[in-house]
Order: C-alpha cells, then structure tokens, then sequence
C-alpha cells in the first residue's frame, strides 16, 4: 500500500518509466490545465509538472506511445481533443523523461498530423518506426481513412496507402509476428460496430529475413548472452529488439516496449547480445527471452544498419482480410 494517494480522471495515460519513477503524459479521456503532464516519485507521492504540452485541455483521446528505443525514455502524444463534441487539434508533442532527476523533461513541438484527430491508432513496427491510422475530427465521428509512417529520426510523416475501413472509438491495432499490422473493430457515435478487419504489409514482409535458433532462456538487466542467428545468404545483421506484448484499453498501451539489444559479431560469425540496464519497463526485472519475442532483421549491403534508415511510401504494401459469418477471406 502506497502511503499516498493522487486523484485523476478515468483512462489517464500513465506510464513507469524508472523503477520508482512513473509519469502522467497529459493524454487521457479528462484533460485539464488543472492536471498538468507530471513526473511522479513512487515512493513519496511528489510530483513535478513537466512543462511545454500544448492544448493540454485538448488532449481527450490522444494517442500516446513509448518511442524506439524504449531504453531513450521518449514518449509522443499525438492529436486530441476538448471534452464533449469539440474540433480535434493536429498538434504532435514529444518529451525525453531521460534528464530526469537532474533536469525537469519538457515537451518540444513536433510535425503536425495532416489534419486534426483523435482516437487515432498507432503501433511500433520492427524497423522502430511509428505506424498509425484512423482517427476522427470530433468525438466518434467524422472519421478520417488514412496511414502514415512517423519517423523520429527525422521528424517526418510518411503517408502510405489509405485503408478501406474507418477506425476511432473501440478500435485496436496490433503488429504480428511477421511484422504485419492489423486493425479491428470501432464503435462510432451512432451506436453501430465494425466487425471488419483489416491487414496492412509493410514493405519488409517481402524480405528475407535472419532466424534466431538460439538464445538463452532468461535474460536479465545489465547481461550479456550468446545467440545463433542464421542469415539469408549476401546479408548482414542490422540490428535486434526484444519487445514487449501489448495490453491495450481504450486507446492507451502503457506497457509497449521495444527495447534495443546492443550486439557484437566477432571474427567467426558469433553474435552476442546485451540487455541495457536502463531498458524500460522497469517491472520486467526477469525477461523471457524466447524465439518469436525477438525481432531480427537482415540489412542487405548498402541500406546500412541503423533500423530506421528506410522509409519509403511507395514500396508498402497492404492487403485486407474481410470477416463475415465467422469466416476470413483475402481480397
């Protein structure tokens, strides 16, 4: 039980960043200037407003998300809206909790949304970078068919093709195992539901890519762990993630997390992996590290290995699963 208490509204987005560090991002279905973004101290209750999110009273429905690499502690609200039926806002904001004790985070603005949204959907893709979809200018209406890629890097919005199916209100988003998305359900203003689901290919899921055949089967913060990873011949490792599953409720994630695992190959092809000690979040202080929790992509020369180093709209591709009568079939 902890010795204090601190009141909030319902579906705040609230997040552990350190292990006795939490944070109220702004983001939530309650907005107010009165409940500013803070950082929160577990083990005496204080908290401190980290400054700069704008139209804080605008942030119904935000999206929130813990950007790649998960260890940078750097988290982006996206769009939002007043409470009741009021004009979305395109504002994107981000803030790096990392200065903290030293120096109170801040949020800088960062590339609008083309228009503006709430409720819009957004989930890491294995390359690190950020994709998103659906949304509506006002609370469960007016809804907006479109796709696009954030990339931190460079700050930048990249639209890919436009989706079939409108999502907002009840609406989920997941990346498989093969690194394609897929988005479910919704639940607009007029009381309907959609029972349609759609999948979206990335232009890596053509690829071929490197297979993990072995590792360890517990891995801790601050270790170091050999793994055999098998190449497609004429490649080269680019990079590893370890990721975190999904559990969602009404739009926030609070615990998604792909951390990035530092590597070495030495002179005869062996590779070895790293956890950070930093690597968020901090209550999987035991991480089990299976095979199909590991991302590994193969970088083919001359695309480099930083797994953000591609992002081209026109090589995405998508295609759509309908279900009907309990059954799915490809179109």
């Amino acid at each position: 039980m902890l010795p204090w208490k601190w009141k909030t509204r319902y579906y705040a987005d609230i997040r552990l960043i350190g292990a006795d560090l939490a944070v109220y991002t702004g983001a939530g279905s309650s907005p107010s200037k009165r409940r500013p973004p803070s950082v929160i101290d577990l083990r005496t209750g204080s908290r401190v407003v980290t400054p700069g999110l704008r139209k804080i009273e605008r942030r119904k429905a935000a999206a929130s998300v813990l950007l790649y690499p998960a260890q940078d502690e750097r988290v982006l609200i996206i769009g939002g809206a007043r409470r009741g039926t009021g004009e979305a806002i395109p504002h994107v904001d981000s803030i790096d909790y990392s200065p903290w004790p030293g120096r109170t985070p801040a949020f800088e603005p960062r590339a609008p949304l083309p228009v503006g949204m709430q409720l819009v959907l957004s989930v890491l893709l294995p390359n690190g970078q950020l994709f998103v979809t659906g949304g509506n200018r006002s609370w469960r209406t007016r809804a907006v068919r479109w796709a696009a890629i954030y990339d931190p890097l460079e700050d930048s919005w990249v639209t890919v093709d436009t989706p079939s199916i409108e999502r907002g209100y009840h609406s989920t988003i997941m990346t498989g195992l093969d690194g394609r998305v897929s988005t479910f359900g919704g639940n607009p203003l007029d009381g309907s539901f959609e029972d349609e689901e759609e999948i979206y290919s990335p232009w890596y899921v053509s690829e071929r890519r490197p297979e993990i055949t072995e590792h360890a089967e517990v891995m801790t913060y601050g270790s170091t762990h050999p793994i055999t990873v098998t190449l497609p011949p004429g490649t080269e490792l680019g990079y590893l993630t370890l990721e975190r599953a999904r559990a969602e409720t009404h739009l926030y994630v609070p615990n998604q997390s792909m951390v990035d695992l530092p590597h070495k190959v030495d002179a005869e092809g062996r590779v070895t992996v790293r956890v950070p000690v930093t690597a968020v979040p901090p209550p999987a202080r035991l991480l089990q590290a299976r095979g199909e929790h590991h991302v590994a992509r193969a970088v083919p020369p001359g695309l480099g290995t930083d797994p953000l180093s591609r992002c081209d709209g026109t090589t995405h591709r998508r295609r759509q699963v309908r279900r009907r009568g309990g059954k799915c079939r490809e179109r």
